[in-house]
């Protein structure tokens, strides 16, 4: 089942276009049950691949990011079959903050949040990553 709604697909775009103007890249979203949200190009060549997380609330409110262990390991999948970084973005209502994958550390717990109707992977394993190891990139989102 699919949860995510029009709003949250404008906010995903966006802050791709915020990480990849940093960057002077290019990016082309991927389908709604793809492992990734994109791919990443400078020119024309694939340069990585991104995940992007929404965080409904401004970068000063909180002292850490969450993403699922299931996520960290599709992107895992995805970092080895395009051998190419995946980084994951964080998109708060202020700014966007990122890190590679690989360079991701944190707390797992189990945990989530409330349960969904037709939801399989609301309650999870999750992992939470302290914000300070992540690279901040200002703007509105």
């Amino acid at each position: 089942m699919k949860f995510e709604n029009y709003s949250n697909r404008q906010r995903q775009t966006k802050a791709l276009e915020l990480f990849c103007n940093n960057f002077n890249m290019t990016f082309t979203e991927n389908s709604d049950f793809a492992p990734v949200d994109a791919f990443l190009r400078l020119n024309t060549k694939l340069v990585g691949l991104a995940e992007v997380k929404g965080v409904h609330s401004n970068y000063d409110d909180k002292e850490y990011v969450v993403v699922s262990m299931r996520k960290l390991v599709d992107c895992q999948a995805e970092q080895i079959k395009n051998k190419k970084p995946v980084a994951i973005i964080w998109a708060f209502d202020d700014c966007i903050a990122y890190q590679r994958i690989e360079k991701l550390s944190g707390e797992f717990y189990f945990g989530g949040r409330k349960k969904r109707k037709g939801s399989t992977h609301d309650i999870e394993l999750m992992v939470k990553i302290d914000k300070r190891n992540l690279i901040k990139i200002e703007d509105n989102i």
